[in-house]
């Protein structure tokens, strides 16, 4: 249930659509990766980790925005 997170997060306008809808990309593959670990393709796996992670840092100033005093 970690997508609900993020929906929850959006709901109260804490991050953005596309973050909230990438993150839970990253969650579905993360349960492909614990779940189905015999399923994955290395490819997949290289392209997602070299190329995908510049959102955490989008998660961390969107967050941090609202944490702010």
């Amino acid at each position: 249930h970690y997508q609900e997170i993020f929906d929850v997060l959006l709901q109260h306008n804490i991050i953005e659509i596309e973050l909230a809808n990438k993150l839970k990309q990253l969650v579905r593959y993360r349960n492909e990766l614990v779940h189905e670990y015999w399923r994955i393709d290395i490819k997949e796996n290289y392209r997602i980790l070299n190329e995908d992670l510049s959102f955490f840092e989008q998660y961390l100033v969107q967050v941090g925005a609202v944490l702010k005093p």
